[in-house]
């Protein structure tokens, strides 16, 4: 389990709910103060589990730049459907930014 501690920029984070029989489900690109206890949140409130794929230092200014980055894929607000090469080039954009795990 990663600590996480609040810092001027917060943290970015990458998210993805489990579907049984979906190999890729959708994915979220969010801002908290504590990445895993969103995500743990988000598996509360809705009907599928989530996972914390990568997590990054930024604020919301980073993260408008991923979801602009990945508009063609918006399913809705902060949920994108992107390919498997897709989440992968972004958890290497993530790693280059500082990845906490």
């Amino acid at each position: 389990m990663a600590y996480y501690t609040l810092s001027s920029s917060g943290w970015v984070y990458l998210a993805q709910e489990v579907r049984p029989g979906i190999s890729n489900g959708p994915v979220k690109i969010g801002v908290a103060a504590d990445p895993e206890e969103r995500v743990r949140t988000l598996s509360t409130a809705g009907p599928f589990p989530v996972r914390l794929l990568s997590v990054c230092q930024g604020n919301h200014s980073r993260e408008n730049y991923f979801h602009k980055l990945y508009a063609h894929a918006r399913l809705n607000g902060e949920w994108f459907q992107l390919s498997l090469t897709e989440i992968t080039a972004l958890q290497k954009l993530f790693s280059t930014v500082g990845v906490k795990e």
